[in-house]
């Protein structure tokens, strides 16, 4: 159970306090999803096999790679006639089946409802949390250390992002990104300490 410090000017309901007090890394259980997270799923899923497919033969695809790791993901995917024919079945097969299965739910307004999971909140602390994720004029965040979770009220804590960032013993503004530079920089010492072990 994690404690909860409230420094907003919002007074908080016995169902907030419960609901917060489950900690920020709570998830409540649902009974719908949308459509869209289950395409963005299967479109992964599918993009990924014909990766695989596509590169099979250089062995230059290794999304694990050390150095993959500090580079921008790529959103390019290989055409239908760059990938083998029993790759392509492999996918109809898969969107095939999903399709079976979610026939077999109900659908509406974009979002499809299961039957059978069953809400591991009261209605009156899921209220709560409708009541809490619409309210902005608080912000609710973990304390720096401890698990404790700390309530303040959006202008004060704006307040306080502007006063940290304007420290110039600390930050500095700047005219335009400088991330490739430090990639650049940084990519070849992190791969150097890569292949001597350390990382």
């Amino acid at each position: 159970m994690a404690s909860v410090t409230n420094l907003s000017s919002h007074i908080l309901t016995k169902p907030e306090q419960d609901l917060l007090s489950l900690g920020l890394s709570f998830i409540p259980t649902n009974n719908k999803l949308h459509i869209t997270s289950i395409q963005t799923a299967m479109d992964r899923l599918t993009r990924a096999l014909k990766l695989k497919d596509f590169f099979r033969d250089s062995g230059t695809f290794d999304p694990t790679a050390f150095k993959s790791k500090f580079m921008e993901p790529s959103e390019w995917s290989p055409k239908a006639g760059d990938i083998s024919d029993s790759t392509q079945a492999t996918i109809q097969k898969i969107e095939t089946s999903m399709a079976k299965i979610l026939r077999k739910y109900k659908s509406q307004n974009g979002y499809i409802y299961t039957k059978d999971t069953k809400p591991n909140l009261s209605i009156a602390t899921r209220q709560a949390l409708n009541s809490l994720k619409t309210n902005k004029k608080i912000v609710i965040k973990p304390a720096d250390k401890g698990a404790m979770i700390c309530i303040m009220d959006k202008p004060a804590y704006m307040a306080e992002a502007h006063r940290q960032l304007h420290q110039p013993m600390y930050y500095r503004p700047i005219t335009q990104p400088h991330k490739q530079i430090l990639c650049d920089t940084i990519n070849p010492c992190l791969e150097s300490l890569h292949s001597r072990g350390p990382l």
